[in-house]
């Protein structure tokens, strides 16, 4: 790989006024390229970045169709061959989940490699997987369900009608990107082989422990309680801005039992992919708000509900903002 930037910023930053679309492992990847190339002053207008799964997902995206994920896919699988009469794939060997699931990826590698084995006398196992895949894409095409090797040939037919336009007017192909026949076709009919091959730009890796170094530190104590309040105490003792401070967990639970601390304490706490529903704001306003219409829309029922609104447009920071019955708002100065 090449240490510097200059192909992708080439790309990107050039003729801004032109839809481009770079092509990476997966649409995460591209994205963190693209915030890397803005970052580092690049003008980064009117480019995309996709996998060839996310695309083909967009342009198939006006169809009245549902794609499987794998589990999804290996589910019909299973049921599917419950239900075969085929002497060979009615043993029991061929009725568990690991079964199905290799079933599915032995028919799934030769749709994305566009393998069409012609079974000999000696091979009757094959012949039967050849035709339980035929029964497979039959009933899952009448029940409007589309597996990978599906979507790309929906794509490419697609394409080669005239149905969809091109996504893009300049195309680029990271060089990590690994394509089977099928999605090498797709590939190519939607560039017209135009296609510019980009280096993956080598990062500034900094070991975590190294960047983290005399910002961060392990705690451990007896329980959990324990550890939350020596967190709580040791920040109000060590002066740190609130806003600040990031503590890493060893899950969701342990974040919530974090946020229910900091309630408690009345310190706003922000838990990464947030709380539940049952433990949150909006789900004491929603309790409130049920409790008032089982009651009758009784005005003593709604008092609260109004109070809890007036605090919060008047902008005050709570800890908490439970409006339901047997709760009160906190406010915080």
């Amino acid at each position: 790989m090449e240490s510097n930037w200059e192909n992708l910023d080439a790309f990107v930053g050039e003729r801004p006024l032109r839809r481009r679309l770079l092509l990476a492992p997966s649409r995460s990847v591209g994205r963190r390229l693209l915030a890397q190339c803005a970052r580092r002053g690049v003008l980064v207008v009117g480019v995309e970045a996709h996998s060839l799964f996310t695309l083909a997902l967009e342009l198939c995206g006006g169809e009245k169709l549902r794609f499987l994920t794998r589990l999804q896919t290996e589910e019909e699988v299973a049921w599917l061959l419950s239900r075969t009469e085929d002497p060979l794939l009615a043993r029991p060997a061929f009725r568990t989940p690991g079964a199905a699931g290799a079933v599915w990826r032995l028919l799934e590698e030769l749709e994305l490699h566009c393998c069409e084995p012609v079974p000999t006398e000696d091979q009757p196992l094959l012949r039967s997987l050849l035709s339980f895949g035929a029964t497979l894409r039959k009933e899952l095409a009448e029940r409007g369900l589309l597996t990978r090797p599906a979507l790309y040939r929906l794509a490419l037919e697609k394409l080669e009608w005239g149905e969809i336009g091109a996504p893009a007017q300049q195309y680029a192909r990271l060089s990590t990107v690994e394509l089977t026949p099928l999605e090498e076709q797709l590939w190519q009919r939607l560039t017209g082989g135009a296609a510019e091959v980009i280096p993956v730009p080598e990062r500034d890796v900094v070991p975590l422990a190294e960047g983290l170094k005399g910002r961060c530190r392990f705690v451990r104590c007896r329980g959990r309680e324990n550890e939350l309040r020596w967190l709580f105490a040791d920040l109000a003792r060590r002066g740190e801005p609130l806003d600040r401070s990031v503590v890493a967990v060893t899950g969701p639970d342990y974040g919530l039992s974090l946020w229910r601390e900091g309630l408690r304490l009345g310190v706003p706490v922000a838990v990464d992919g947030g709380i539940p529903l049952r433990h949150s704001a909006l789900f004491g306003l929603l309790e409130g708000l049920s409790d008032w219409r089982e009651s009758g829309y009784e005005a003593e029922r709604f008092l609260p509900l109004l109070s809890c609104a007036a605090g919060r447009s008047a902008g005050r920071r709570s800890a908490t903002l439970w409006c339901g019955p047997r709760r009160r708002t906190t406010p915080r100065s």
